[in-house]
């Protein structure tokens, strides 16, 4: 009996980890568009979103965008961000680029940003409300695939890529904080 119950754990395990990998498949597919944001996106009277995005991208990071490189690009809150999907994504392309300097090199204050999921974003907050708590050392990354590393108090970094696994790593003022925060945000 122990025997199979071994074994069932084992088998929950492996589904876990491919539903897990499935995921990040997933949010890889899908990480194709940039919101750009900050005090000076905004358009010049007549400007389209495409002319505006190609004025912004060149004004702050020196790319020439060309249509084949974006397929779409529109507004997003009332004109404060614009969103872009781009079409090439290889290394040395406009959108690689682009995230290796997100706040680029001009003197415009624009901030380009990876568009997260909902499940992203989760963690990047736990990571946030961790780190003001000291948790964690105030660092942490957020991956293309979706997954986050923070480096703990001992200095060590951890790969996450689901919010669950950040739980047993906070202390009781940190998940108390967070259910606040989940209580406020859910008015």
């Amino acid at each position: 009996m122990a025997d199979v119950n071994a074994q069932l754990d084992a088998l929950e395990q492996r589904v876990h980890q491919l539903e897990n990998n499935v995921c990040d498949l997933q949010v890889m597919n899908s990480k194709r568009c940039i919101v750009f944001r900050g005090p000076d996106v905004r358009p010049i009277y007549g400007e389209c979103p495409w002319q505006t995005l190609q004025r912004l991208v060149w004004t702050n990071w020196g790319i020439n965008l060309f249509r084949y490189d974006v397929a779409v690009s529109h507004w997003l809150g009332g004109g404060k961000s614009m969103i872009a999907e781009f079409l090439q994504r290889d290394q040395g392309s406009s959108f690689d680029r682009i995230l290796r300097q997100p706040r680029g090199f001009g003197v415009v204050r624009v901030f380009a940003t990876l568009r997260l999921t909902s499940r992203q974003k989760r963690l990047k907050f736990l990571a946030r409300m961790m780190a003001r708590g000291g948790d964690i050392r105030n660092s942490y990354i957020c991956h293309v695939s979706g997954k986050l590393q923070v480096q703990s108090s001992d200095r060590s970094w951890r790969s996450i890529s689901d919010p669950g696994q950040l739980f047993p790593l906070m202390s009781a003022s940190v998940l108390e904080k967070v259910k606040e925060a989940d209580a406020r945000r859910s008015k």
